[in-house]
């Protein structure tokens, strides 16, 4: 489950209204939405359960084959035109030392839209 709170920057509130809104397009690769509710000055996402574990990234770990199929159904993921995704250079630029680095890229390459 995850919350939201009034309290928290606009960015946070739209991730939340971004990942409630591709939950139907994603399903091939991540839990279900189950409820989306609003009440209190909250927004509250409730996932479907899936019984799991942290992936190992040790070499040689038989996890790695699944984590490498799992990037590349990423890649392939279908989302309608009007989805507003947020890219890779954007997520995580507030973490970066120098943000520009992370524009350096010419591939711009997320998700295939329908």
């Amino acid at each position: 489950m995850r919350r939201e709170s009034r309290l928290l920057p606009e960015r946070g509130v739209a991730q939340l209204a971004r990942e409630a809104a591709v939950n139907q397009h994603v399903r091939a690769i991540t839990p279900e939405l189950l409820a989306d509710i609003e009440a209190g000055g909250w927004r509250v996402l409730v996932f479907e359960y899936v019984e799991g574990r942290h992936a190992d990234y040790r070499p040689g770990s038989r996890d790695l084959d699944t984590v490498l199929d799992t990037l590349a159904a990423v890649g392939e993921v279908a989302l309608p035109e009007d989805a507003e995704v947020m890219w890779f250079e954007g997520r995580w630029s507030d973490y970066a030392v120098v943000p520009q680095r992370l524009t350096s890229s010419p591939v711009r390459r997320c998700c295939t839209p329908i």
